[in-house]
């Protein structure tokens, strides 16, 4: 039996054995040479739709690979940021263990004094009795 050109079970034939299926019957003689014109038109198209895919896919990957690196650009001016916070706040500290360490200075020297005022009027006394 003669299978016409358009008929749409030779499409529908095409689409369930895919594009690498009806190129091997084809360069292996296995297709009918008839239906070949068609059979050529179709991979065409297929090839143009796997193309057409591609290039979406190529364009959301370059799309993605955007958004990860306007991501990655802004992380890193947040960590610089928060580095420079961090910077600012170990200066702080410093000039507070600085205050603190001079206070303990003040306090140690006035306890000095404390202790020498106290020491001296009680020394004086006891060397004055016979």
């Amino acid at each position: 039996m003669h299978v016409a050109p358009d008929d749409p079970s030779i499409i529908a034939e095409m689409e369930e054995k895919g594009s690498a299926q009806v190129r091997l019957l084809m360069q292996s003689g296995a297709w009918s040479p008839h239906l070949n014109a068609i059979a050529v038109k179709w991979l065409r198209e297929k090839d143009i739709e796997t193309q057409r895919i591609s290039e979406l896919s190529q364009a959301e990957q370059i799309s993605i690979a955007r958004e990860a690196k306007d991501a990655a650009v802004a992380a890193s001016v947040a960590a610089e940021r928060a580095a420079m916070a961090a910077e600012r706040q170990a200066i702080a500290a410093e000039g507070a263990n600085r205050r603190a360490t001079i206070a303990l200075v003040i306090a140690a020297l006035s306890i000095a004094t404390a202790v020498v005022s106290i020491a001296i009027p009680y020394l004086t006394a006891v060397g004055s009795h016979p």
